[in-house]
């Protein structure tokens, strides 16, 4: 037999293995009946609706209303727009002092925020607002206050949502002059927002025009407000509506747009990809080959060779420095060499290193928990990032000293992780 009929015999029989692994694996079962299920608003067709999603978003963040979780909503909004807003948040609040003559700090109204140490009150929530020139999709009003700091006392957010659309007519620069102008919102403070699907093509071309708006999306609400929603105590009713609008989320919509990825079916994608990656990795070329459309077939070439690109392994830790992580410091490099040595120095062949493009994974192969990863080292160019799985700690190492001197104590965290996993 030559080799090339050898190595196709080969080839062949790794690809019916892989094709039984496949067939005999019970999540790809829980995946269809997963992605089957229709929720209740794609039952009445309307869950790529702007409004309903508007109508669902104002219900979770009135305090009135009958979901009983009171302001726990709107705060989490809060923190979700002064994470990915500081900035715009910094200008809005200039113009506010510029506007009502005060000299409020910013620091101190991040404090406020971020150690709840604030009340609201007058907490309203409009829907399809009209203006002159639009319709605003959702405006939120209300009244902060602190005991020890002052805040602005009257807050708008200005919510402009897209589910399977983009800007159009300079909508949010119009809506922004709109709002900074008009007697009843000028002397407040009003916080522009962009509310997006997770998946959108050319994001960068479906954000805000203007730039006074902060742009979110729908995972991020998912995975802050109702996904946490779930874990308190509430009643059966309010769980089930939750449970359901996180289900119309992951429905993509006939131009392939997803709102959001709930946590189950997160996870689920997660396994299915970790068992099943050689398989797929084999399936898109073939695909892209069969493919008679010769824009769709480049799109799968496209994806094969992306896929191929993140597919990449390295043996040894020398291999991956020199090939992917050159434009780093010499000194972030030497860090990275100490952390790796104090790491396997500490858990020896307990765990299981891989060198991967974006990161580096640290596995523990006896964990019974579905999730083996405990450990995500990111090298940055003058910085390492530990994300500790579980613990859900992300640590930054800025010297050679929190290595060398293990001020972090970051080993005994990752030894406490490493610990939970086996039990």
């Amino acid at each position: 037999m030559n080799i090339d009929k050898f190595n196709e015999e080969k080839s062949l029989k790794q690809t019916k293995k892989l094709l039984l692994q496949w067939k005999n694996d019970k999540n790809i079962q829980k995946l269809k009946e997963f992605y089957d299920i229709k929720s209740f608003s794609a039952i009445l067709g309307v869950e790529q609706r702007e409004m309903s999603h508007s109508n669902f978003i104002a219900w979770i963040l009135n305090d009135k209303e009958s979901h009983y979780l009171g302001q726990f909503a709107i705060k989490q909004l809060l923190d979700i727009l002064l994470k990915y807003g500081e900035e715009k948040i910094k200008n809005s609040l200039e113009n506010y002092n510029q506007i009502n003559t005060k000299e409020l700090k910013f620091d101190n109204l991040y404090k406020a925020l971020m150690l709840n140490n604030y009340i609201i009150e007058d907490l309203r929530i409009g829907v399809e607002q009209g203006l002159k020139g639009g319709r605003i999709d959702i405006i939120v009003s209300m009244t902060i206050r602190s005991n020890k700091i002052e805040l602005p006392e009257k807050v708008n957010i200005i919510i402009e949502n897209k589910v399977d659309s983009s800007e159009h007519s300079n909508q949010t620069t119009k809506y922004y002059n709109y709002y900074m102008k008009a007697d009843k919102y000028k002397n407040s403070l009003n916080l522009f927002v962009f509310l997006l699907p997770v998946s959108t093509s050319k994001l960068s071309k479906q954000m805000a025009k203007s730039e006074h708006f902060i742009n979110i999306n729908y995972q991020l609400l998912a995975d802050n407000i109702f996904e946490r929603a779930l874990t308190l105590d509430i009643s059966d009713r309010v769980r089930f509506i939750i449970s359901e609008y996180l289900l119309s989320l992951r429905k993509a919509s006939k131009k392939g747009t997803v709102m959001a990825i709930g946590k189950l079916e997160e996870e689920l994608l997660k396994d299915f990809w970790e068992k099943h990656q050689e398989l797929l990795m084999q399936i898109f070329p073939i695909i892209a080959n069969l493919e008679e459309d010769e824009d769709k077939a480049k799109i799968l070439r496209d994806v094969a060779d992306e896929m191929n690109k993140n597919f990449r392994r390295y043996d040894n830790l020398n291999d991956y420095i020199n090939n992917e992580l050159t434009n780093r410091t010499e000194d972030n490099i030497e860090r990275l060499r100490l952390l790796m040595n104090k790491i396997e120095s500490v858990f020896e062949n307990k765990i299981e290193i891989t060198y991967a493009p974006s990161r580096i994974n640290i596995k523990n192969p006896k964990s019974k928990k579905r999730g083996k990863v405990f450990v995500y080292i990111y090298v940055m160019k003058n910085k390492i990032r530990l994300d500790i799985m579980f613990l859900k700690i992300g640590i930054e190492l800025l010297s050679r000293d929190d290595i060398i001197n293990n001020k972090d104590n970051y080993l005994n965290r990752l030894k406490e992780v490493f610990k939970s996993l086996e039990s």
